[in-house]
């Protein structure tokens, strides 16, 4: 039976584009990618997530990096004693995942301990929260067996085995290299104007993107037809008529961040232009 930290792994949500928790950043949506790499000796299992935020770091990032905490006959982690936290109570060194900045290139080293010994272990990835990301901006993911030399790169039909011959750690690692996150500049000029019930937008068209999405609060409010100039007078428009009519329950005024996103040939997005509106 599959162990708790992987169930609970497993249920995480892979996506391309999310909400900006409050804590994070002021604009309105975060570009992340992420990739499950899979050990399973046969009776055990065990998950480990890398991947890449706008809103990540190269150190500890709470919202992101998942404690892991080995002990059972297979564990799997990344082990990061620099981010300090295993010296104080409740910490650890320990972790199921690391999410990093957009940076490129990183490599991640990965730790698989396994006491089941003399048995192959295969290794498999789930690439569907990277495919965007590899598709529009060229993201390559590479898995290296430490101790071999032996390299696979990581897409949806491949894998790998590596004999266990001993309860001592296995490393590994994962090296991601291309990207080009600056394809499509954001959309220039964004200006609003809120109304009762709706907020306009408007912003510079581009002849040389196929057309623009705006999301609020990061969820796409614009429809699947994509927005256009449509009377050639060099700008796009687009009004929100689903924005709230009036204050929140304290007389306050609301904050609404919207984003608009440029998308190319390909049908990929590019860098987000983001604007608050007060309502």
């Amino acid at each position: 039976m599959k162990n708790m930290k992987t169930l609970l792994a497993a249920m995480a949500a892979l996506a391309i584009i999310v909400p900006v928790p409050p804590a994070e950043a002021a604009g309105s949506l975060v570009r992340i990618w992420k990739a499950p790499i899979i050990f399973n000796d046969g009776v055990m299992e065990s998950v480990l997530y890398v991947g890449g935020s706008s809103a990540g770091t190269e150190g500890y990032d709470p919202l992101e990096e998942g404690d892991a905490y080995p002990g059972e006959s297979m564990s799997a982690y990344f082990y990061h004693p620099e981010w300090g936290r295993g010296s104080i109570a409740g910490g650890t060194d320990y972790y199921m995942s690391d999410i990093r900045s957009l940076n490129l290139p990183q490599t991640w080293t990965l730790n698989v301990k396994d006491t089941l010994i003399d048995r192959d272990v295969a290794v498999k990835w789930n690439v569907d929260g990277a495919k965007e990301f590899m598709r529009c901006e060229g993201l390559e993911l590479v898995f290296t067996d430490v101790a071999t030399g032996a390299s696979v790169k990581i897409a949806g039909d491949t894998s790998y085995v590596y004999y266990n011959s001993s309860i001592n750690p296995m490393a590994f690692t994962v090296t991601a290299s291309g990207g080009d996150a600056a394809a499509l500049p954001a959309p220039q000029n964004l200006a609003s104007k809120p109304g009762k019930g709706q907020v306009a937008l408007r912003w510079d068209s581009d002849t040389t993107v196929v057309g623009y999405r705006v999301y609020k609060d990061g969820t796409l409010v614009s429809g699947q037809t994509l927005l256009t100039d449509g009377d050639g007078d060099g700008k796009v428009e687009f009004i929100d008529e689903s924005a709230p009519k009036g204050r929140d329950k304290k007389g306050e005024s609301l904050a609404l961040i919207y984003s608009v996103v440029s998308v190319g040939q390909n049908g990929c997005e590019g860098a987000p232009a983001a604007i608050e509106v007060a309502i």
